[in-house]
């Protein structure tokens, strides 16, 4: 049986990995991003480099979307050289964007109105995850059309949850994200906290570790934070987005967003002080600041 053709768009920290992994098993591969450098290395392996989305989804059977958020992805998606223009009737657009379900539904309806196929698929996980296939994916839209792209998605995925329309899927990665942003406020609050009280930061994190609190975030982000490792693997800038999306979503379905409304002006305070391309973990700078200390590995 003749392989699926596939487009891959946005190949940044994220996509680079996802796309290769389809590239390695053995599907035809159409590439376009914006900094075309950054699709050098599947170029070198094979994948065909297009001028424009267009161009990628009409060479593709599926196209894969990887990108900053709703705003990027609405305009790669329909513009005048964009993805609905150039897909093919039946053709498949699968987003593994983090976006807000106003933006989903919008592509879905459009999509299906001249019988092509949108699915949101957001992913939990980060570079490491996407390198090695074992993401965990939330596809969304019309079962037909998703069941055809089952085998890409378990080249990405260790684990999948499907849904019967893409707004489901989107409203669950916002949510998901909003535990990573609180997450990641708490610990930084309450490090800034034990180095203000005296208290080695290792041994907080220990204790963490032998308790029902703890988490893989909690330790592999700590420790980061007293080695002064602020390499992105998330920024501070795309978590403020999504905490955003966050805050806007619970407005939309009528729920209270205090928590993600005080976060966001954490994520502010940080981008402020200059840190918004550092990773996530930055966050914790803000509140250093506020306290006048910082923290690091003692010895």
């Amino acid at each position: 049986m003749e392989k699926l053709k596939v487009g891959f768009i946005g190949t940044g920290m994220m996509g680079n990995p996802m796309a290769t992994r389809l590239l390695d098993a053995g599907y035809p591969l159409y590439l376009y991003n914006r900094s075309v450098e950054k699709t050098e290395s599947l170029a070198k392996n094979g994948a065909i480099v297009c001028t424009s989305p267009f161009d990628v989804a009409a060479q593709s059977d599926c196209v894969f979307t990887m990108l900053t958020g709703s705003e990027a992805l609405e305009t790669v998606a329909l513009c005048k050289n964009g993805i609905l223009q150039g897909l093919h009737e039946g053709a498949i657009h699968i987003d593994c964007s983090t976006i807000l379900a106003s933006t989903s539904i919008k592509l879905y309806d459009k999509y299906k109105s001249l019988n092509k196929h949108f699915i949101h698929s957001p992913v939990l996980g980060s570079v490491t995850q996407a390198t090695d296939g074992i993401l965990l994916m939330f596809p969304g839209g019309d079962n037909k059309p998703l069941e055809n792209v089952m085998p890409l998605i378990n080249i990405l995925a260790k684990s999948v949850w499907k849904f019967d329309h893409p707004s489901q899927s989107t409203n669950l990665k916002i949510a998901l994200n909003s535990i990573i942003a609180g997450t990641i406020a708490m610990l930084s609050q309450s490090m800034v906290f034990v180095e203000k009280a005296g208290i080695d930061n290792s041994i907080f994190l220990e204790v963490l570790s032998n308790s029902a609190l703890n988490s893989t975030t909690i330790q592999f982000k700590g420790s980061n934070i007293l080695d002064r490792n602020f390499v992105p693997r998330f920024t501070v800038e795309n978590l403020l987005k999504d905490n955003n999306y966050m805050v806007e979503s619970c407005k939309t379905e009528g729920c209270r967003a205090d928590i993600a409304e005080s976060i966001s002006g954490l994520l502010k305070d940080a981008i402020t002080l200059g840190h918004g391309q550092e990773d996530y973990s930055a966050i914790i700078k803000a509140f250093e600041a506020a306290a006048n200390t910082e923290v690091k590995r003692k010895g």
